[in-house]
């Protein structure tokens, strides 16, 4: 039912291929998009290709205004320079697939939570006076817009003509696709679909790059180095990546998107345990029991007492009674406390205490079999984005892909390689990380992960700092 890009009319691969990339930078960046409508919407998946999805196979962008919130789409078709006319073959069979998007999610439509793109290079004269349509529409109903569509000052004879073309596009798509104009008349349609539509003039080619231009720009906060060069190695990285991913019709995230990044990119915290969620288990309910049999339970109600008023000291008799469980036999209630040392790190604003606390956590959770509280800890941190130094969220990064490896049966391990690459000598627990990763490599059989990662295992191990003594020899032919 999707309309190919490379017919008469359409955007080409190039300049779709770059228009994706441009959107893809937005994933990094967490920008918003004027695709979207509105600065509070961030794009959290694009879709390549996305036939499967929807009838305009080209774009298709998921976006919700918060972590929580409901999802929002915007649906896109790209063509460079198309002719709003009847006697164009490739527009009819275009709008007869926006026709039948807008048909499929009308209420979605209503809602504001759905809408059309049509993309199109800046020269485009059809499309400036569709978008001035379409700016008429907004807000009207289909009798308004037609009164208003017909006075001069909102509109002039070009796009009054316009419209008259357009009713006929729209007449010869509703037959082509088969929708029945006596429910809804081809008239209405041609009002729904600009009531939900937004032209956007894409400036990619012909001299006039600006829109490449500002993302590279904005693609300099997250680059490894903070400069135009760093920026344009990431932005030609993602285009590459981009004619890879469009024939699979990818679906591309931001983690996904910085697993293939992650040498060019400053670290960040990632989840690959995606919108899996965790239950939290209540701590007073699994500590009261150690805690009292190692005489800590003052310093314990002590602690949580002063989380709210001076969460620094909770902090600090939180490390206390971790710090003492962790020197007895109660290592797994050790971490709980950790945990919760951390969380009153961060609400003192002692983020790379904090950050600390929890990779702490994480490299204990591991050896000690507590994979679920590992995850946890690694989803917390991911969803915060809070700011810490390189070196503790490479770490966490690290151990953070290992548990979601472990635990969810989806993750798999080439999707754990670029946060072990990413590793250094001088990070906190890499060594550790390297382990676990050459363990699961060899039980499974991946050889060819240890071998391509020689040297820099070897290297880890060879150079690992004392505080971490390495706990292997690393030697290829020995596993």
């Amino acid at each position: 039912m999707g309309v190919s890009p490379y017919s008469t009319g359409g955007g080409g691969t190039v300049l779709e291929h770059r228009y994706a990339a441009v959107l893809l930078s937005s994933l990094l960046t967490r920008g918003s998009l004027d695709e979207l409508g509105d600065p509070v919407l961030v794009p959290v998946e694009i879709k390549l290709q996305a036939s499967q999805f929807s009838k305009v196979d080209d774009i298709l962008i998921t976006a919700r205004p918060s972590p929580d919130g409901e999802d929002f789409s915007v649906c896109i078709g790209v063509r460079r320079d198309p002719e709003i006319v009847p006697s164009s073959e490739a527009t009819v069979a275009l709008i007869g697939s926006f026709l039948l998007e807008i048909s499929e999610h009308w209420q979605e439509v209503q809602q504001g939570r759905y809408r059309l793109v049509l993309a199109v290079a800046e020269r485009n004269v059809h499309g400036h006076e569709v978008a001035s349509l379409a700016q008429i529409a907004a807000g009207r109903g289909p009798d308004q817009f037609r009164t208003e569509a017909a006075r001069s000052g909102p509109t002039n004879e070009k796009v009054r003509a316009r419209l008259r073309q357009l009713d006929e596009v729209v007449s010869a798509a509703a037959a082509a696709r088969g929708i029945d104009t006596t429910i809804v008349s081809a008239k209405e349609l041609t009002w729904r679909l600009l009531s939900a539509l937004r032209v956007q003039h894409i400036r990619l080619e012909g001299g006039d790059e600006r829109d490449r231009t500002q993302a590279v720009d904005r693609l300099r906060d997250v680059a490894a180095e903070d400069s135009t060069r760093a920026a344009e190695g990431v932005m030609s990285r993602i285009e590459h990546l981009v004619g890879d991913w469009a024939p699979t019709a990818a679906q591309v995230t931001e983690t996904m998107l910085r697993r293939h990044l992650a040498a060019r990119l400053k670290p960040r915290f990632l989840s690959l345990g995606g919108n899996q969620q965790l239950a939290e288990v209540d701590p007073d309910a699994l500590l009261r029991g150690p805690i009292a049999h190692l005489g800590l339970a003052e310093n314990f109600k002590e602690a949580q007492a002063l989380e709210e008023c001076d969460p620094a000291a909770a902090a600090v008799r939180y490390a206390r009674v971790a710090d003492a469980l962790e020197s007895s036999a109660w290592v797994p209630f050790a971490l709980a406390v950790r945990q919760q040392q951390a969380k009153a790190h961060h609400k003192a604003g002692e983020h790379t205490a904090g950050v600390a606390a929890g990779v702490a956590v994480l490299a204990a959770a591991l050896p000690s079999g507590e994979v679920w509280r590992a995850v946890s800890v690694s989803q917390r941190l991911a969803t915060d984005q809070i700011e810490a130094p390189d070196e503790l969220i490479r770490a966490a990064n690290a151990l953070g892909d290992l548990a979601a490896y472990e635990h969810f049966h989806q993750v798999t391990l080439d999707e754990v390689c670029a946060t072990i690459d990413a590793l250094r000598a001088s990070d906190p627990h890499c060594v550790l990380a390297a382990t676990w990763f050459a363990e699961h490599a060899t039980a499974t059989g991946r050889m060819d992960l240890l071998r391509s990662r020689e040297e820099a295992l070897s290297s880890l191990a060879a150079t690992a700092t004392q505080s971490e003594p390495p706990r292997f020899e690393w030697r290829l032919d020995s596993v």
